[in-house]
């Protein structure tokens, strides 16, 4: 293959790639590409570069401690629901999810940590995938009745029933 600026001929090098994933730069060892020997020309094979890209996508998850698509795929995989129920009960658009799990795409923070939610409290993901808990009664059914505290759900306070008498101990 010639260069298309020069008329070079590539030369494979392996060498460190520089990305810049959500503002942060993050570099990617030991990179598979070719060098034009005449004018410097790089170019980089359409399945390196997508390798390339989950890879630093991966590298940025690590450093923000957030879950890698293994695990995303793992949580879904515990419910044994496909991506598009999954992703539907999570409020999710069509495909996010399969790029979350393929490493394409980087989750944003809220969503990584509904998934750590999910994972630690199923009854919640039945709950998401109950309409959305359409009965706000349900916080209160399953098998994990610590959803049904003041701390973890403020509609909890609001049903409630007023006691005076509890009132009145102060």
């Amino acid at each position: 293959m010639h260069c298309a600026e020069c008329g070079g001929t590539f030369e494979t090098v392996h060498n460190p790639v520089d990305l810049v994933i959500h503002g942060e730069e993050v570099t990617i060892e030991d990179v598979e590409y070719q060098v034009c020997n005449g004018c410097g020309e790089e170019i980089l094979n359409i399945k390196t570069a997508g390798i390339l890209q989950r890879r630093a996508n991966d590298e940025y998850r690590k450093r923000h401690d957030l879950l890698n698509g293994q695990q995303i795929k793992e949580i879904r995989k515990r419910f044994q629901a496909t991506q598009e129920e999954f992703q539907t009960a999570i409020g999710a658009g069509p495909k996010t999810l399969t790029r979350w799990e393929k490493g394409t795409v980087i989750q944003p923070g809220p969503a990584d940590k509904l998934l750590r939610v999910i994972a630690h409290f199923p009854s919640v993901y039945e709950w998401l995938k109950s309409d959305m808990g359409a009965d706000e009664s349900s916080l209160s059914q399953g098998d994990n009745t610590i959803i049904n505290t003041p701390e973890i759900n403020p509609l909890y306070i609001v049903n409630t029933p007023y006691r005076e008498d509890e009132a009145q101990q102060g």
